[in-house]
């Protein structure tokens, strides 16, 4: 048996509804039906609401022996006050529900009711697809009936308004309110009049579109349809993290020659493609030994890397020193997964014991395949750039 795991919020009955509204809800509640047929076996003789509450009658049984495993969680309002069930829906509200849903059939879920369950069961673009058949279908407000979205973070406020006119001033009455995609500290209900405006103050839930849709007694405000919310935590905090702690320049003097390291990094794709630039220049430093040899000598590159943190296994610090003007980590990956760029813009080397300079022209760029990558970190930061590469990869790799 399928094992199901939502949060359904079942809203209350709702006002009488004029007959074009009807009618255009129920044109909607097949494109509800049509998304859930490979889901729910739908009755083409029953109506919509009776095919859900017979599902969620066949889901009893079922959530009672996945209760190890989070179980249905489902809010119906019974009577205006919300009741929570979890687990294995085990809890006396709970049975009292099911008892008289499903055993005595004493009482039968409303369409609204029926829709809100739906909507928790389906991904986002279906839920999109169901609101815009809202918007085509039905009666607009004339600008009378507004709903506007602020969002801050996580945070939510549905901006409702309404303006009275000479035609008609009493005030709409809600047939309709639905949020997918959040929950809302004070929701609109069935029969509530609206007056003025009012903020409805909802929490997003993260990595979900937020879908809201009000219908009232005098038409509707063209529903509400947010992206996906990236909460910032996990990988974007860790990104940023990243970016703040290796985004920077290394600049130390060894064997008299000065280097400077320039390093920048650049972002992290949806595929979770690390993007990283580094650009090194070497010049002589003034201590250096004039009549040294030298096999190397001043130069100017950059090398632009893509890793794929999903292909990373492992990452290794190869510094040997007590106590090194700079650290390097290795990012590995599992084959030659890793993408370079190479930039030479300068080179040179020693020519002999007087420390002759021998420049060497720019080169043109060289695509390369490795599998190893270097980002250079500075000596107290070293666990800390550990531990954020660690996350970054871990998130990835749980997709």
């Amino acid at each position: 048996m399928q094992r199901i795991s939502c949060c359904l919020v079942i809203l209350g009955q709702l006002g009488a509804t004029s007959w074009a509204q009807q009618q255009s809800s129920s044109v909607c509640r097949d494109v509800l039906a049509d998304q859930l047929k490979n889901r729910i076996s739908f009755n083409s003789g029953s109506a919509f609401a009776s095919n859900m509450q017979a599902w969620m009658c066949s889901q009893r049984n079922s959530t009672s022996r996945s209760s190890n495993s989070g179980g249905l969680s489902v809010g119906v309002p019974i009577d205006g006050v919300p009741l929570q069930f979890g687990g294995n829906l085990s809890g006396s509200d709970a049975n009292s529900w099911f008892n008289a849903h499903c055993d005595q059939k004493s009482q039968t879920m409303s369409d609204q009711q029926a829709e809100s369950v739906s909507l928790a069961l389906l991904p986002p673009d279906a839920i999109q697809a169901w609101s815009r058949c809202i918007d085509r279908t039905t009666p607009t407000s004339l600008q009378r009936l507004g709903m506007s979205p602020t969002t801050n973070a996580s945070r939510l406020t549905i901006t409702i308004t309404w303006q009275p006119d000479a035609i008609r001033l009493d005030p709409p009455v809600v047939n309709q309110f639905l949020v997918a995609g959040a929950t809302c500290e004070n929701p609109l209900r069935a029969n509530d009049r609206l007056s003025g405006s009012q903020a409805i103050i909802c929490t997003r839930l993260a990595n979900q579109e937020t879908v809201v849709v009000l219908n009232t007694n005098q038409g509707s405000p063209p529903s509400i349809n947010l992206p996906a919310f990236r909460p910032l935590g996990s990988r974007d905090q860790l990104l940023a993290s990243l970016q703040s702690t290796l985004t920077r320049s290394f600049h130390y003097e060894a064997d008299g020659f000065d280097f400077i390291f320039d390093q920048r990094i650049v972002g992290l794709d949806t595929n979770c493609v690390l993007a990283v630039s580094n650009h090194q220049k070497v010049t002589f430093s003034q201590n250096h030994p004039p009549n040294s040899f030298r096999s190397f000598g001043p130069s100017d590159h950059t090398l632009d890397a893509l890793i794929p943190l999903r292909r990373v296994v492992g990452l290794e610090d190869d510094s040997d020193d007590d106590n090194p003007p700079v650290r390097q980590i290795h990012l590995k990956t599992t084959g030659s997964d890793i993408q370079l760029k190479h930039t030479i813009s300068s080179s040179g080397i020693s020519g002999g014991p007087n420390g002759q300079v021998m420049n060497g022209p720019p080169k043109p760029s060289e695509q390369l395949q490795e599998s190893d990558f270097a980002l250079i970190v500075g000596p107290n930061d070293l666990t800390t750039v550990h531990d954020l590469l660690n996350g970054l990869t871990a998130s990835c790799k749980q997709e």
